[in-house]
């Protein structure tokens, strides 16, 4: 399994949980599409109904993408914003996010950034986290 294949399987398998038959919406733009497609992918074969909708990059970060893509976040049970400007903090992300929508955002992720920073052992992880966070509270 390469670094990429492992490090989608993470996001769609442990931090987003998407489960079969739930509707699952990727979002990305000509510089994330490759990315984009993987998310899309590993989604479908956990049994969503996986769409991909591939918009224009924005100019700046913040900046709100299509309408289409806006009504789209809120009749979705989770989302990935894998796009090259920031979606994190538009008033589309806001109202899914209001509407019990799960998601992530990834601004400006690259293949090689997902296949180095998402390509871990999870359980390892999360485990060493929750005990620096006990260490901290």
């Amino acid at each position: 399994m390469s670094e990429l294949t492992r490090a989608v399987a993470i996001i769609i398998e442990h931090c987003l949980g998407v489960r079969p038959g739930e509707d699952a919406l990727v979002i990305a733009d000509e510089g994330t599409r490759m990315i984009g497609e993987a998310l899309r992918g590993a989604a479908a074969e956990r049994g969503s109904d996986a769409v991909l909708a591939i918009m224009d990059e924005r100019g700046t970060d913040g900046t709100e993408p299509p309408a289409s893509i806006a009504a789209a976040l809120v009749a979705c049970d989770l989302y990935i914003a894998a796009t090259t400007r920031s979606l994190s903090h538009t008033m589309a992300r806001k109202r899914a996010t209001d509407a019990g929508v799960r998601g992530a955002t990834m601004p400006g992720v690259t293949l090689e950034m997902l296949a180095r920073a998402m390509a871990v052992e999870f359980e390892k992880m999360a485990a060493r986290s929750n005990a620096t966070a006990k260490l901290l509270t």
